[in-house]
């Protein structure tokens, strides 16, 4: 068994019936998300990092608990997750888990000790 196949068939599940629209709501926090970032010493632009910041913008406020992504120097990049915890402190809202594809590899790996995947 391919962990891969066993990942994709989760999200299908998990995801089947789940489709967010992009509203204010969600636009006001990631431009707070970027205010944040900047305040912090970001260097990328708004155009760069809108959709990232829309995306954790939209989980945050959707109660997602998990954003899985291989994107390290923007989504991902300390300062980025740094501002959305700022962010979100000061609005009174929980910030998703934000890890890698590998570190959610090893995650599950660890629980499930003893089953290979190629």
């Amino acid at each position: 068994v391919k962990l891969r196949n066993v990942l994709l068939s989760l999200y299908d599940y998990l995801t089947r019936d789940k489709s967010y629209e992009l509203s204010e709501s969600i636009v006001d926090l990631a431009k707070k998300y970027f205010s944040a970032y900047k305040e912090l010493g970001g260097i990328k632009g708004w155009k760069e990092l809108e959709h990232d910041f829309e995306i954790v913008a939209c989980a945050t406020l959707h109660f997602v608990d998990l954003i899985v992504s291989e994107d390290l120097a923007s989504m991902l990049s300390d300062k980025a997750v740094h501002a959305y915890r700022i962010a979100n402190v000061i609005q009174g809202l929980r910030t998703p888990m934000l890890i890698t594809l590998q570190k959610l590899k090893e995650e599950i790996g660890k629980t499930l000790r003893g089953v290979r995947f190629d």
